[in-house]
């Protein structure tokens, strides 16, 4: 469908449930840059396993990525927030809600949580979310540089590209320009410091062991003192440390060069820990409006 977000039009997808209609509604908030594409896989399936479950969900493309009228356009957090709660408005107009949860994956967890604090927002679900958008950048030059040194991308030899963000220059990672624009809008994002949100959050770590990581334990600790009831939850899996890069790569044991996805069991995972934690959202906003909308 054609949705109307920030300064032109975008597309977007409403999942309805086949029955029973929950009266809580959900958003899904897309990553920045190359993850729009990567994290999609699991987007979708959480998208279907909670309309599943009786509840719509809206998934839909920020001006600046493959199918909004500014294709062209050089999205930043302040353009991801602002095409989020519109998001958020366009959904209470869509469907009869009585309350909106907001879902994010990495970079679309700071979406999330910043679009929140425009008000309208119940419920949020942040997987592996973005605490800090300096060390997001730093992470995203990171792994572009070793892709270049596995051969699969080339660069002068001489090009430091943090070094160039940091000066004031503009660099590309994987198809995203990030300018100075771009990048003074990541370097002060600080989730920790984002107050206003008082309803329930979930905060998914996602890691290839057991520890916690500990600006997500900051971040879980910031909510529940602005009055937030805060769930955190691990899911531990083998694919973590590649989590927002390509999932399917070439399967080294099948001669015809198909591919593989190799964070299925991961997304699998992920999928269902936040649709069971948002229907349970849902099941309680529903026994406190009432019945069900059908």
């Amino acid at each position: 469908m054609e949705l109307s977000l920030g300064t032109g039009r975008s597309l977007g997808v409403l999942s309805l449930p086949l029955g029973d209609r929950s009266q809580t509604g959900w958003v899904l908030c897309h990553s920045f840059g190359p993850e729009q594409a990567n994290l999609n896989a699991v987007e979708v399936t959480v998208a279907r396993e909670l309309a599943a479950g009786g509840s719509p969900v809206l998934r839909f493309q920020c001006q600046g990525y493959g199918d909004s009228e500014h294709s062209d356009f050089l999205p930043t957090v302040d353009t991801h927030v602002r095409d989020t709660v519109d998001a958020v408005r366009l959904l209470g107009e869509l469907v009869d809600v009585a309350s909106i949860g907001l879902i994010g994956i990495r970079f679309g967890s700071a979406s999330a949580l910043l679009a929140s604090a425009e008000g309208g927002v119940d419920h949020l679900a942040l997987v592996s979310p973005t605490v800090q958008g300096r060390r997001y950048v730093r992470d995203l030059v990171r792994a572009r540089t070793i892709i270049e040194l596995t051969g699969t991308s080339t660069r002068p030899d001489d090009e430091d590209p943090w070094s160039a963000l940091q000066n004031g220059g503009s660099i590309r990672v994987r198809g995203a320009l990030i300018t100075p624009e771009v990048f003074r809008g990541f370097d002060g994002l600080d989730l920790r410091t984002v107050a206003g949100f008082d309803g329930s959050a979930l905060l998914v770590q996602v890691s290839a062991g057991t520890g916690a990581r500990r600006d997500v334990t900051e971040l879980a600790d910031a909510l529940t003192a602005a009055g937030a009831t805060v769930t955190v939850e691990t899911v531990v899996d083998g694919a973590a440390t590649t989590f927002g890069e390509r999932s399917f790569r070439q399967n080294p044991e099948d001669r015809g060069g198909a591919l593989a996805n190799v964070s299925a069991e991961l997304d699998r995972k992920l999928a269902g820990t936040v649709s069971s934690w948002c229907l349970r959202r849902t099941d309680r906003d529903d026994l406190q409006e009432g019945a069900r909308i059908r």
